[in-house]
């Protein structure tokens, strides 16, 4: 706590119900920081581009739906290898050779134009032999692969899905933290900017205050322990000033960063006690309505949670048949040629079933559910947590008005305690010390004012994040 000794009383009075304005110069408003800080903040960009992965992620998923279409090409050369035999020669030649023997018993040596009429048939012929490996292959073709049954697909598509919401919801989440902690840190700087003037006006004061003890106990009315009581009230002022400085300054350094500026740019807050909210002006919860279903935090658990059921789905999948089909249409033959003789079409289907795999779906499914169970029990006392803090904070704020309406009244009890006791100090009536008391009284009354309403503000503030007051439901 500041001890303001050496405030004017109309100072910390103007100071109190008024704001400091300048007119030189325009003010930005709080919501304008807001809207800074979720245009530049590094942190929300980069829980946006985990958003967008999620939702790449989710796309890549749904393209296993489609059919795959790819072109293949293949041109080899080849030798040695395995080869096969085909009896031609074994199957002829003794045909041949019995051929020649019957037309050895009536032989017709000449036709009419001179030549042999009965040619002898050979019976040299060798058997034919093939190489498995070609020495010249080719084949060019047009391949459609696609599902035709497959249950996994579907299920993994549904929790990528919930888990893109998930991702979303998390976002969400983080721009409602961010809203807060920027309110937050206006509310710090205005405040600090406020206590910093209160002190720095102060000096001159309490330097004024020595000055005027130099001349009592020059006149005989006080003793010299006035003036060493002055000077020590201008040290302590003077450190408050410094300490004054340095906290508006982190402040301001802290408003900066929340933004994404350079932290020593100018904050341009106007120096202004906040509007007062009245709990009974406060939006309440609907009595059917649960206060934990309006926040992200919930629909993010909710969606991670049901990602989990589908990812359990996706292995319990493993254990149905996998049915696909295969159409493929090209050219192929020992050389690379594209004509009508050489093309071929082929359609595939293709059986996959999974018998065993050493257990590694079962034990992934028992892992996956009891990262479920801890999901569940998260939720349920994340839920409990939000409702017991909704309560508080509406307790809290009923209580801090009452704080405010309080020092309303021991400011102005303090008020006229001071004009009192500043009338009879002046004519020697009542001691220093009582005069300083009255005054200090009188200064601590207007800090703690001052302190208590920005304090209900932030904490209206902590409300707005915790029941999201201003929003309609997000489910």
């Amino acid at each position: 706590m500041f001890n303001l000794n050496f405030i004017p009383i109309n100072t910390l009075f103007l100071i109190a119900f008024i704001s400091f304005s300048s007119l030189a110069e325009e003010f930005e408003t709080i919501e304008n920081y807001v809207a800074i800080g979720l245009e530049s903040n590094v942190a929300l960009r980069q829980k946006q581009r985990d958003y967008q992965n999620s939702l790449l992620a989710l796309k890549i998923a749904r393209g296993k739906f489609l059919p795959t279409v790819s072109i293949e090409s293949r041109h080899s050369r080849g030798g040695g290898g395995r080869t096969f035999e085909v009896p031609t020669g074994d199957l002829l030649n003794p045909v041949h050779a019995t051929l020649n023997q019957l037309m050895d018993l009536n032989p017709v040596t000449t036709t009419p134009g001179g030549f042999p009429a009965q040619p002898r048939f050979s019976t040299a012929i060798e058997n034919d032999i093939f190489r498995v490996i070609r020495k010249e292959d080719h084949e060019s073709k047009l391949t459609f692969g696609f599902p035709l049954y497959n249950p996994a697909i579907y299920h993994d598509v549904q929790s990528k899905r919930k888990s893109a919401r998930s991702q979303y919801s998390n976002l969400q989440t983080f721009k409602e933290q961010l809203k807060y902690d920027i309110k937050i840190a206006c509310y710090n700087f205005v405040k600090t900017g406020l206590l910093n003037k209160l002190v720095s006006d102060s000096i001159g004061l309490v330097q004024e205050n020595y000055e005027m003890s130099m001349e009592l106990v020059k006149f005989g009315r006080a003793t010299e322990e006035t003036i060493f009581r002055a000077k020590s009230e201008i040290s302590k002022v003077e450190l408050e000033a410094t300490e004054a400085k340095f906290r508006h300054e982190r402040a301001k350094n802290y408003l900066n960063f929340l933004v994404n500026r350079t932290l020593n740019s100018s904050v341009l807050l106007e120096l202004k006690l906040p509007n007062f909210v009245d709990p009974k002006d406060i939006p309440q919860i609907a009595p059917d309505e649960s206060v934990s279903n309006r926040r992200w935090e919930i629909t993010s658990l909710t969606n991670r949670i049901s990602a989990l059921d589908h990812s359990i789905r996706v292995f319990k999948s493993r254990f149905k048949p996998d049915l696909s089909g295969q159409f493929e249409v090209g050219y192929e033959g020992e050389n690379s040629n594209y004509f009508k003789d050489d093309e071929f079409w082929r359609a595939t289907m293709f059986l996959k079933w999974n018998i065993f795999r050493g257990n590694r779906d079962k034990h992934e499914i028992k892992r996956l559910e009891l990262t479920r169970l801890n999901l569940k029990d998260e939720l349920n006392e994340l839920s409990k947590h939000i409702e017991l803090e909704y309560l508080e904070i509406l307790t809290a704020l009923k209580v801090h008005s009452h704080r405010i309406r309080s020092f309303e009244m021991q400011l102005e009890s303090s008020r006229q305690t001071l004009d009192v006791i500043r009338e009879k100090y002046q004519h020697g009536r009542v001691t220093q010390i009582e005069f300083l008391e009255a005054r200090s009284d009188f200064s601590n009354a207007g800090v703690n004012l001052i302190i208590s309403q920005y304090d209900y503000t932030a904490q209206y503030a902590d409300l707005e994040r915790i029941a999201l007051v201003n929003h309609t439901n997000i489910d």
